[in-house]
């Protein structure tokens, strides 16, 4: 669960989301902490071998989960449901935007 709570210009902003993700095989919490922090760094210091070493650490399975169902009510007060494919790729979305109109959006793949 993610709450973020702002203001900008005199006007407050709120968001907060739900995700719930694919996790791989070898990918832990503290593991992909300590390569995040790794990364954090060395990314500062060289950017093309930071996104070198994501993807070693990616094809190893130890960090690249993808989301695959979302609830969120955006900063602009839309609330939606959004499910995602194995490869986090948008499949359907439903939402009630500010002044209370629904969307339903479905993609449809063969």
């Amino acid at each position: 669960m993610l709450t973020q709570d702002y203001k900008k210009c005199n006007e407050r902003f709120v968001s907060s989301s739900l995700m719930l993700n694919d996790r791989l095989s070898k990918e832990s919490p503290s593991r992909k902490a300590t390569i995040i922090k790794e990364l954090e760094v060395l990314g500062k210091k060289d950017p093309k071998d930071t996104e070198e070493k994501y993807k070693a650490q990616e094809a190893q399975d130890l960090v690249g989960g993808v989301p695959r169902l979302v609830l969120r009510k955006s900063r602009s007060e839309n609330n939606g449901l959004f499910l995602f494919d194995i490869k986090s790729v948008p499949k359907t979305m439903r939402q009630v935007v500010k002044v209370n109109n629904v969307e339903l959006d479905f993609k449809l793949v063969f």
